[in-house]
């Protein structure tokens, strides 16, 4: 039996329409569904990477690839796809990943399905993780989260220089 992935919010939904689209007010998108998997986290820089150069903004690459990295890999752990081996569960969680272009700033966004608010844990120099949501506050300008079609979306901006 094939498995199906779970179902992403309309909102969320890329459909078959061109993935890179202009917006009503000259904003640039790109998003991308990925199974929630630790696989997603590579395929998400892999498009982060593609998406900066050809929106000419490699400069940006190395601090953004590092917060898409932390912000899909946060949202992997929340959606909770542990399951390994022999008996992977029927439908996998999916995870969106929305990269938006203003006039101002680079924004990252990604959505999950557990509508649980991020929390950002202290730094523990013990621990091999935690540290997720301390980066993503100290390298991007500025971050949040938000309720979104029954999970959640995290969120930061990088602003442009100058």
């Amino acid at each position: 039996m094939r498995q199906q992935p779970a179902a992403l919010p309309a909102t969320y939904d890329t459909g078959t329409t061109d993935m890179n689209q202009a917006l009503s007010h000259g904003t640039r998108l790109r998003q991308l569904r990925l199974a929630a998997l630790p696989s997603a986290v590579p395929w998400g820089r892999r498009v982060l990477r593609q998406t900066l150069r050809e929106w000419q903004l490699e400069s940006m690459s190395d601090t953004a690839l590092l917060l898409v990295s932390e912000l899909v890999t946060n949202a992997v752990k929340a959606s909770g796809n542990s399951a390994r081996g022999d008996h992977p569960p029927m439908e996998w969680q999916i995870i969106a990943l929305t990269v938006r272009l203003t006039d101002t700033s680079l924004a990252l966004e990604v959505w999950d399905a557990n509508p649980a608010p991020p929390v950002p844990q202290g730094p523990d120099l013990t621990s091999d993780g935690g540290r997720g949501l301390v980066i993503v506050e100290a390298l991007g300008d500025k971050w949040g989260h938000h309720a979104a079609d029954g999970g959640k979306v995290v969120w930061c901006e990088i602003a442009f220089p100058g």
